[in-house]
């Protein structure tokens, strides 16, 4: 597919909305708002766990970006 109207005619609707939803869910900011936001999700999914995604290109920068999460969280011992 070339335009997002041909890959829509081959995807299901209810897959693209899975999709959208996914998607749609994210924490941006300081380390204290990431944590007010990752709250809120927890808090309205119920779920027990996270899967984070840094989009960073240098490794360092992501660790950190994980450092400062981590201590904001209160999980940094």
């Amino acid at each position: 597919p070339r335009t997002e109207a041909e890959l829509a005619q081959r995807i299901p609707e209810a897959v693209r909305a899975k999709a959208d939803q996914m998607l749609s869910v994210r924490a941006v900011g300081s380390p204290t708002t990431v944590v007010a936001q990752l709250e809120d999700i927890v808090r309205t999914t119920h779920a027990d766990e996270l899967i984070l995604s840094l989009y960073a290109f240098n490794p360092a920068d992501r660790v950190r970006a994980l450092e400062l999460l981590a201590d904001a969280w209160g999980t940094l011992r």
